[in-house]
């Protein structure tokens, strides 16, 4: 789903307008998805009777995705459909892991703190509920420009602009 709400009028001859969203995306796999938070300030005030015009114009978001365990679906297309998902290991969290034969028991029970074999196919459903695949990312952006026209030239405008883009993200 997407929101959005925006306000915007006048104030003094101040004109105004704020606006928010929210948009939340769930993904395919289980634990996946993407939600977004924007914020949106547009300020243009003029002075002088009209001569000077100024726009300052901020932005925010904060995005947060999971990307989840993007092998689990060939995983689940390649794994042995006739092992358990889970056997209670509680080393591999509950979960089915395919294990060396090395790592059999004297009575030939499968060692619970065995070695997993690294080119075995993954337990799907373990990738999909272990995996912490996520980012979080911050975005801000901020824009002035000044507009001053001359008196004793009306034809010739001074133009001034300055911006600033800044993100940080974690993930």
């Amino acid at each position: 789903h997407d929101h959005n709400i925006n306000v915007s009028g006048t104030e003094k001859n101040f004109p105004y307008r704020i606006s928010y969203g929210f948009t939340d995306q769930q993904g395919i796999l289980k634990n996946t998805g993407f939600a977004r938070n924007s914020l949106n300030i547009n300020l243009t005030p003029t002075f002088l009777d009209g001569d000077l015009k100024v726009t300052l114009t901020a932005k925010g978001t904060n995005t947060k995705n999971n990307f989840g365990a993007t092998g689990a679906v060939g995983a689940a297309v390649a794994f042995d459909p006739t092992q358990p998902v889970m056997d209670g290991n509680t080393t591999w969290g509950g979960y089915y892991t395919w294990i060396a034969t090395s790592s059999t028991l004297p009575n030939g029970q499968r060692d619970p703190n065995g070695v997993p074999i690294g080119l075995a196919t993954s337990n799907p459903v373990a990738l999909v509920e272990q995996t912490d695949n996520r980012s979080v990312a911050n975005r801000g952006l901020i824009n002035a420009q000044i507009d001053y026209r001359l008196k004793f030239l009306p034809e010739l405008k001074l133009t001034a602009e300055a911006g600033i883009d800044f993100t940080s993200s974690e993930g």
